[in-house]
């Protein structure tokens, strides 16, 4: 099959079931919790692997144990992680996701180390023989990992890899200048809307 290169956000997600949304210093208490290895280029790339491809993934997690399991998870779903670079000063970025109801979901986020990765921990390397190169629109969001995306769209480039972007639908309009400036060096966009 065929080698994907992902650039995004490593999580880890953990889920909170609740009947109602508590008020601002309110509380309310959890029907079920669950904790699962996240974020879209993460997600992606699980999917990827599960179906056969050969994916690397390019990111960053914290020194500590949450991100140790992050890459024993990425690495169990048979995902290379030698990409990925540990950061001893930012933690792994956890996401508090609570459910509702009707099944909306609201995320809270620090994003921690993902945010840190920058141009120079990319290994030009990661792209040889790559047939894709998946990128997620969060890594846009800060710098230094939005000048990283950069770098890695280029190196994408120069081997003429075909792009990929996916911009979830929360932060769309925060990335709709950015995402003009890069549109003539992608080949297809996954566009994730709310309704």
């Amino acid at each position: 099959m065929s080698v994907i290169v992902l650039l995004g956000d490593i999580n880890v997600d953990l889920a909170l079931e609740i009947s109602t949304y508590p008020p601002e210093g309110g509380e309310a208490i959890a029907t079920a919790q669950r904790m699962f290895l996240g974020g879209s280029a993460t997600n992606t790339a699980v999917a990827l692997s599960r179906s056969g491809h050969r994916c690397r993934l390019i990111g960053r997690v914290g020194d500590d144990g949450w991100g140790k399991q992050a890459l024993r998870d990425l690495r169990g779903e048979g995902i290379d992680t030698t990409w990925i670079g540990r950061d001893s000063a930012e933690p792994t970025q956890i996401n508090v996701v609570t459910v509702g109801s009707t099944g909306e979901r609201t995320m809270f986020a620090y994003r921690g180390a993902n945010a840190q990765l920058s141009p120079a921990a990319i290994d030009a390397a990661a792209f040889d023989a790559a047939e894709l190169f998946h990128l997620s629109g969060y890594a846009f969001l800060q710098s230094p990992q939005s000048e990283a995306a950069d770098h890695a769209i280029g190196l994408a480039v120069a081997r003429n890899i075909p792009i990929t972007l996916d911009i979830p639908g929360g932060i769309v309009s925060r990335l709709a200048s950015r995402v003009r400036t890069i549109l003539p060096r992608l080949d297809t966009i996954v566009l994730g809307m709310r309704t």
